[in-house]
């Protein structure tokens, strides 16, 4: 018995012993908290202690929305940690990790960019380090890092990648090279080479090569951030890893040698990012406003550009020109172009005190402003396809080498087109714009249909199978064999 309560007596000092020294972590970001809960398996009505910390192995904070590290400094075993869609601004909660084997922290904020690396000096463990879209502008701290195999440094705003090209065990370093080089091949080389009829992927298939017009691949690049624009709005140059880029274009070549690249541009709005308003930094005076400021929506939700504003048009031309300098791009096209894009820029008519009349013909000179301007910057062969659907493009002809026309025949845009023919009017209107669109839009000219299919019905249904071959039909008998 004198044994048994001498046991129990240790048992409970062990245990005093443990309690004493076991400090309760206060962990201010419940989103951190919550995530720490989960990977050790404690219930809420247990505290997080500095021994449950330390056994610690892995934490993945993912689009979590964690937005404070502190309490990190006890998991002193910690080997992988990984933050996204985060908006944190304070690494030194995590200075003195030496376990760390891998460390991710990827996408802030525009507005919190800059994030500080110099705690990260002490990391000499670390071997898979991933800093992305986090507004790094300084790398010299990572020097010390020599054990590092991997890197990844894209989208930041970084200028000088020396401090980390000698690293000594660095097998994969991602970071952003500027692209800025010539063709691979002309363009109308790949048009008239053509022995049969041409799909358009668009918006879809880009890893397809038996589309002859790939719509809406950007290779793995993006725009350029760097501390003269610091956002992806305000960027004028692509980025990334250029030999990936070259490699996937050149295999959509081998495997279809007329393919042509056309990537997306948006001369009227962005959307926003999470509900942030993240194109351009905040209070800028590229948005277009309503009289109390706040940004204008369009019906969908995107934010609109004040496509009015000179240096909006100064922007949207070297946002252009970057594309095409950019030799891995035949061209681009801009969406939402019918009417003069007044679908998007008709807020104007709304905000405006000025005669209809009179901000008509400025958002037609503010369009041949940007073509004017781009087409004397690039080569002559750069595509510009505008998504016009029936409208034709009168003013700008000289300009863009074709028109996107989406078609819908359930549509009723206007009482000319109501009755029990409106879809029959509304077909010779489309074959009217299609033929003069082929007649005299510049060379070499592009236009393609794309028909909405019935959404009530399925894909193949009869239906919509008859829709497909009635704009099949019609594109390749009144034009160039883009469908």
């Amino acid at each position: 018995m004198k044994v048994k309560i001498v046991y129990q007596s240790l048992f409970l000092l062990f245990v005093y012993v443990s309690f004493c020294y076991s400090e309760v972590v206060h962990i201010p970001d419940p989103s951190l908290e919550q995530v720490i809960r989960e990977a050790l398996a404690l219930p809420e009505a247990e505290v997080i202690t500095s021994v449950e910390m330390e056994q610690l192995r892995e934490l993945v904070a993912t689009k979590r929305g964690v937005r404070d590290l502190t309490g990190l400094e006890y998991a002193t075993d910690l080997r992988i940690l990984l933050v996204s869609n985060t908006t944190i601004t304070d690494l030194r909660p995590i200075e003195d990790l030496t376990s760390l084997r891998t460390l991710g922290i990827w996408n802030i904020p525009a507005k919190d960019l800059n994030l500080d690396i110099q705690p990260l000096a002490n990391l000499v463990n670390l071997e898979l380090l991933s800093l992305e879209g986090i507004g790094v502008r300084d790398i010299s701290v990572l020097s010390n890092l020599t054990n590092l195999r991997k890197l990844h440094l894209r989208r930041n705003l970084i200028l000088d990648h020396s401090p980390v090209l000698s690293l000594p065990n660095l097998v994969e370093f991602w970071y952003d090279e500027v692209c800025s080089e010539p063709p691979l091949m002309p363009v109308d080389t790949r048009i008239e080479n053509r022995d049969f009829p041409s799909t358009v992927s668009f918006g879809l298939g880009e890893d397809n090569a038996k589309y002859d017009f790939n719509y809406g691949r950007w290779h793995g690049l993006a725009w350029d951030a760097i501390p003269s624009a610091p956002t992806y709005g305000l960027a004028i140059q692509l980025a990334g890893n250029l030999n990936r880029a070259r490699e996937t274009r050149q295999r959509l070549l081998q495997e279809n040698p007329n393919v042509i690249f056309i990537t997306g541009v948006s001369l009227y709005y962005h959307a926003p990012s999470n509900g942030i308003a993240d194109a351009f930094p905040e209070g800028s005076d590229l948005w277009l406003r309503d009289a109390s400021g706040n940004i204008i929506q369009n019906s969908v939700g995107e934010l609109m550009i004040d496509f009015l504003n000179p240096k909006v048009q100064d922007l949207l031309i070297e946002r252009i020109v970057g594309f095409a300098e950019c030799g891995l791009f035949d061209g681009i096209l801009i969406d939402s172009m019918n009417k003069h894009g007044l679908v998007f820029t008709g807020n104007w008519l709304e905000i405006s005190e000025s005669p209809e009349e009179e901000i008509i013909e400025a958002i037609i000179e503010a369009h041949l402003r940007i073509f004017r301007e781009v087409r004397a910057r690039v080569r002559d062969d750069f595509l510009i396809i505008a998504n016009a659907n029936d409208t034709k493009l009168i003013h700008y002809a000289e300009y863009i080498n074709g028109s996107a026309m989406e078609i819908n025949p359930d549509w009723n845009p206007s009482p000319d087109f109501a009755g029990e023919d409106a879809a029959r009017k509304i077909l010779q209107r489309w074959d009217d714009t299609l033929l003069w669109n082929e007649k005299y839009l510049r060379k070499p000219t592009i236009n393609w249909g794309d028909y909405y299919m019935l959404p009530t019905e399925q894909p193949y249904s009869p239906t919509n199978l008859q829709r497909m071959r009635l704009t099949t039909a019609r594109t390749l008998t009144l034009s160039d064999g883009y469908v």
